[in-house]
């Protein structure tokens, strides 16, 4: 048999290497390589799409180590769309296990599987999966004595790594008070020097509210650096989902994934703030968002509240701390 672990993240990666450690200490029968990790267990310079797929064929079980960071990581949904479409056709298992994190908070299609959390009965429950994908399972008496004796070293990982997804006073981590969102792609080359120093008052202004503030282009000031740069949408979205508040700054209409970021943010129920230069500029839908009943409706502001990238700056410093520090 083979099976296979799926990680994002540091937590994530801790547990999938941890778990794939103990399980080949408890089953004799499991070898490294019958416990597969795509971080290290595909070579260097091999065809990574080919391996994983050649993996996932040979595959009989499915673990998705899942955290409150990432939940939502692209990486992490793309494998288990992949596991769940080569394992069901065998009829075989595919596992979430949840760590820091409920099972309700798991999205769709994730929260359709049977999760298991990182308590004893779940764990033992996981476990006695793989001993009955083996081609000769131990015996429950055999299995049981062993599971009671070896518990311990797996319950203090996991123990260690529900911790580490928690703040101290056991609320989820918040990494961002602000996630800026601006349409930096869409303005022409020659414009984007002049763009990225208006959005940088912006960026000023939040941080003089003493908030914590992610801007993915804070360090490309120039459109040489723009073309240079290694942007990672997956970077983006893991940092929308630590933010507690979303913000988007549309000057003009623009071609830009901004627009993305601010439906990825609704979905997730963030507590949004539009400014829009001109109200009509906004896509018919985000116009009509504060309106559809939504819990957390954005809120926008647009030309009556502001004429240019100072009095937004004005405005922010004048308010920041009351719309985002909370």
């Amino acid at each position: 048999m083979r099976i296979f672990i799926s990680w994002s993240g540091e937590v994530s990666s801790y547990v999938a290497e941890s778990l794939k450690t103990w399980l080949i200490d408890f089953f004799d029968a499991l070898s490294p390589d019958d416990v597969f990790l795509s971080s290290e267990d595909i070579a260097k310079g091999e065809a990574w799409f080919d391996a994983l797929m050649e993996v996932l064929d040979e595959s009989s079980m499915g673990v998705l180590c899942l955290t409150p960071d990432n939940r939502l990581a692209p990486w992490i949904m793309f494998e288990a769309g992949a596991l769940a479409k080569h394992l069901y056709a065998k009829n075989a298992c595919v596992i979430p296990l949840v760590i820091g994190l409920k099972r309700d908070a798991l999205p769709s299609p994730l929260n359709e599987l049977n999760a298991a959390d990182t308590k004893r009965a779940d764990m033992l429950r996981l476990v006695r999966a793989v001993n009955e994908s083996l081609a000769v399972p131990l015996d429950n008496a055999k299995f049981e004595r062993k599971f009671n004796k070896e518990w311990q070293a797996l319950d203090t990982v996991l123990t260690d790594a529900t911790n580490r997804t928690r703040k101290p006073d056991g609320a989820p981590p918040c990494a961002f008070d602000v996630f800026l969102s601006v349409p930096m792609a869409g303005w022409p080359a020659h414009e984007y020097n002049a763009k990225w120093g208006e959005m940088k008052k912006v960026f000023d202004a939040l941080l003089d509210c003493k908030l914590r503030v992610y801007w993915s282009a804070e360090k490309i000031d120039t459109i040489a650096k723009f073309q240079a740069a290694d942007v990672s949408a997956d970077k983006d979205l893991r940092a929308i989902d630590q933010s507690r508040h979303f913000m988007l700054v549309y000057p003009k209409k623009l071609p830009t994934s901004a627009i993305f970021e601010a439906g990825y943010a609704y979905a997730l129920g963030k507590p949004a703030r539009y400014f829009a230069s001109a109200f009509a500029d906004l896509p018919y839908l985000m116009k009509k968002l504060p309106r559809l009943g939504n819990a957390k409706p954005p809120i926008i502001h647009s030309e009556d509240e502001w004429a240019d990238f100072d009095a937004l700056a004005q405005l922010i410093r004048s308010n920041g701390r009351d719309w985002f520090a909370n």
